[in-house]
């Protein structure tokens, strides 16, 4: 599986404003990870409701970041960087995060998670 994934639900794909808004960020923190931009894919496909910690809404507009398998500094690294091109700060114990999603709705970012 690729490092970051660009997920857009079939429904979004034509939205072009919203979509350059997410890959701007993707590209960001791919830059800030030093990861080469190959990693970052834009598909069609939907990501299943278990996968998500989202209360309400339908499918969103996504970028999921696969931490299995990564060391605690790379998890780290991810959820700063991430944490920067949000403009925020996350509260999250890296170690039990082995799954995160970014979610792009009206605009802003909202975090998401599937814990393994």
């Amino acid at each position: 599986m690729p490092l970051i994934q660009l997920k857009l639900g079939p429904e979004k794909m034509k939205l072009g404003r919203e979509k350059h808004v997410l890959r701007q960020v993707a590209l960001q923190v791919a830059a800030a990870m030093d990861w080469p931009v190959e990693r970052l894919t834009v598909t069609g496909e939907e990501i299943p409701e278990e996968d998500w910690f989202h209360e309400g809404g339908r499918q969103p507009l996504a970028m999921v970041y696969w931490l299995e398998g990564k060391s605690l500094e790379e998890r780290q690294k991810v959820m700063q960087s991430v944490a920067a091109a949000m403009g925020t700060v996350l509260d999250i114990d890296t170690q039990q995060v082995n799954v995160m999603v970014l979610e792009l709705k009206k605009g802003s970012l909202m975090t998401g998670g599937r814990f393994l």
